[in-house]
């Protein structure tokens, strides 16, 4: 995946640039970060301590220091988020911002998307907290404010899709639907697994997404027969990687590829409504039971994102 630079930070000749007006002199200054990127980020952690508080410098720092400790898929969506949140708030002093000022932004991208409203309302909540700990505000305009509220999303694969999906791929995009599947995990999770978290009989996953106040949810998956087949698929091909779902090469799979992939192989059995790779794991937490510990989720959430809506109930007699 091509790295998004932080703002104002061009790549020249092999090397990172900060590039800035002076605004006393009106000029172009390029300030040399450094040849590669953890260089870079920390040239420019130092450049920004030593400039005059702006939103777009706070944006910038949050890429530089705390963006890329994200995960990949988070790095990609934040970016575009900051662009948008960037675009609207960077020439304004952090302070100045109000509250009304915040709901009006929510409001005018809320016409464009409910969803990413929320998101990026929720991002700049988070940037303003780092804020305050960078002492560049004392309070955030942005905490505790009212969201769109959004409907949870109820399409689930039925059987049939599920085995045209399976029959009309190949290589890692089939290892990669079925055992999202059949393990009901998240992607990210599952392109993460390697054979050393196979152990006396089970996959062991440590789910990386999780509450930032609450550790992480650690599964042991018992590898039945029908895992243990599309397990075993992955192990006999030419080149193994580290993890079980691996390129041509044994290489790891980024979420962008195969995510690429099935959206493609969605359009071409011309599925209606569109799949997601997520949407697999509903169909897993729903064919699994809501009793189920298999997703990891807390049984408020199960019910809220993985039921689909019809209760199963019995007649009187």
């Amino acid at each position: 995946m091509k790295m998004r630079l932080p703002e104002n930070v061009h790549q020249k000749h092999g090397a990172f640039y900060f590039v800035k007006r002076n605004p006393e002199t009106h000029k172009v200054v390029w300030t040399n970060l450094g040849r590669t990127y953890p260089q870079m980020l920390g040239a420019l952690s130092n450049q920004l301590s030593d400039e005059p508080k702006h939103m777009r410098d706070i944006f910038a720092r949050y890429q530089a220091d705390i963006l890329p400790t994200k995960s990949q898929s988070t790095q990609r969506n934040q970016g575009y988020q900051i662009e948008y949140l960037n675009e609207h708030f960077g020439d304004r002093i952090p302070s100045s911002i109000t509250t009304q000022e915040i709901y009006k932004y929510h409001d005018m991208r809320s016409q464009v998307s409910k969803s990413s409203a929320n998101k990026e309302m929720g991002l700049l909540s988070t940037i303003m907290r780092f804020a305050i700990r960078w002492g560049d505000v004392t309070t955030s305009p942005a905490e505790n404010l009212q969201r769109n509220q959004e409907m949870p999303r109820t399409r689930f694969p039925s059987d049939v899709e599920y085995k045209l999906l399976l029959d009309n791929s190949n290589g890692f995009l089939r290892d990669a639907i079925e055992i999202l599947y059949l393990t009901g995990q998240r992607i990210g999770d599952i392109l993460k697994a390697e054979w050393a978290d196979i152990q006396n009989g089970y996959l062991h996953v440590v789910q990386k997404k999780h509450h930032r106040d609450k550790p992480p949810t650690v599964l042991d998956i018992e590898i039945t027969p029908t895992l243990n087949a599309a397990i075993q698929r992955c192990k006999d091909k030419q080149i193994v990687g580290r993890t079980l779902i691996c390129d041509a090469r044994g290489q790891p799979v980024l979420y962008s590829n195969i995510n690429k992939r099935f959206t493609a192989l969605v359009e071409k059995l011309n599925i209606q409504p569109k799949l997601t790779l997520h949407d697999l794991r509903r169909k897993a937490g729903k064919d699994a039971g809501m009793t189920s510990q298999l997703l990891g989720n807390t049984q408020q959430v199960r019910e809220r994102h993985y039921n689909p809506g019809v209760k199963v109930v019995k007649p009187v007699r």
